[in-house]
Order: structure tokens, then sequence, then C-alpha cells
């Protein structure tokens, strides 16, 4: 018998004896499947083809992640749930989020990010209190939409993020449209109630009515 003969018959046993250790693994896997048994792992490990990871699911030091990842290795899911909260991201190329949704105890959130990974657009639930906010390549809040305790309100800011323009429609069946200097000083009041009428008024930088305030019924 050649030694090629040899190699070849020993590969053949070991594959022999491979295939057994799976079938008995198999079998007893079913076997606590079916017998009601809960099987404990810290992790599981999902692999292509070629034995690249392509996924896991493990006990991290903060709770139990699921994490799905490309061809390249990358990232593109993952599910968190680390301590009192739940994470969801959706990654690019890269592996960096660009969808990202999340619960905490205090409200939930879902974000909106750039192409250079920045915080663009979120929309937030806190208190019972829903809220749009979008910001600028410098990640400053130009432009937020929410619902108060008072009413809904649309709110505008310059670059350094202080609020210039707001308009609102309150409770108390007012609507109001209120515009700000740079120093965050209300400049301009315009107002309509049903009570009160409309009401325009120009404010000088203590606040002060300005010049007449025009009230029609």
């Amino acid at each position: 018998m050649t030694e090629l003969s040899r190699l070849e018959r020993r590969l053949f046993h070991s594959q022999l004896i491979c295939l057994g250790l799976f079938c008995l693994n198999l079998g007893l896997f079913g076997y606590l499947c079916f017998a009601g048994r809960i099987v404990k792992v810290r992790g599981l490990v999902l692999v292509d083809g070629d034995g690249a990871e392509r996924g896991g699911l493990r006990m991290g030091d903060r709770g139990p992640e699921l994490t799905l990842r490309d061809a390249a290795g990358n990232g593109r899911v993952y599910l968190g749930a680390p301590n009192e909260d739940a994470v969801f991201q959706l990654c690019d190329g890269t592996g960096q989020p660009r969808i990202t949704a999340a619960t905490e105890p205090t409200g939930c959130g879902l974000g909106l990010l750039d192409e250079r990974h920045q915080l663009r657009t979120e929309w937030r639930i806190a208190k019972h209190s829903p809220g749009l906010f979008m910001r600028d390549a410098n990640a400053t809040i130009r432009l937020g939409l929410g619902v108060s305790s008072d009413g809904p309100g649309l709110y505008l800011s310059d670059v350094s993020g202080r609020s210039r323009a707001e308009l609102c429609a309150l409770g108390n069946d007012v609507v109001r449209f209120l515009l700000r200097d740079e120093a965050d000083r209300n400049r301009i009041l315009i107002a309509y109630g049903k009570k009160e009428g409309a009401v325009v008024k120009r404010l000088n930088p203590s606040g002060q009515t300005h010049s007449r305030g025009v009230k029609t019924p």
C-alpha cells in the first residue's frame, strides 16, 4: 500500500469520525429540544461557506447583543438590550450607524445620520411630548417641531443654536408668532386670540412695547 493510499484511507476514516460526531451532537441537540430542556450558552457565531463570521448572538458586558455582518466583516445590523435600554442600528458599509432607534426609561427616539455619521434628524418622545429636531452640518439644532402640554410649536434657531423664531398654537385658543434678536430677546410679537383679538407689538431690548401695539376685535 502506497503512502498516498494510506493518507487517503486515514482521511476517509477521519471524515467518518467527524460525520459520526456531528450526527451525535445533532441527535443530542434534538433530544434536548424535544425533551423540553434549555441549552445555555454565552454566544453563537454564524459563518458563511468560507468560514467567515457573518453574524453572532452573544451575552456582552452590558447585555445580550445580536450582530449581522456583510461579506467584508462590517457590522450592518445591531440589536442590543443594555441595562434598561433597547438599541437597534442599521449601519453603512464602514460599519458606522446611519439609522438608530433606542428606548430608555424616560422615552424613546429615532435618529438619522449623514455620510459623516453626524446626527441630522431626530424624532424623540419624552414625558409624553413628541418632537422632531433637524441639525445642520455642525450638529446644531436649527429646526424643532414639537407638542408640549401647552400645544404644538415650530421653533427656528440660528447657527449658534439660539432660538430666533417661534410659532405656537397655545391651549388657551391663542396663536402666537414671536421673533427674537441675537441675544434671545423677544422683539416682535404677533398673536391672535378669540377673546383678545389680533395683537401686533414691536418690543425694545427690555421687552417693553417700543411702539403702540395694534389690537383689533
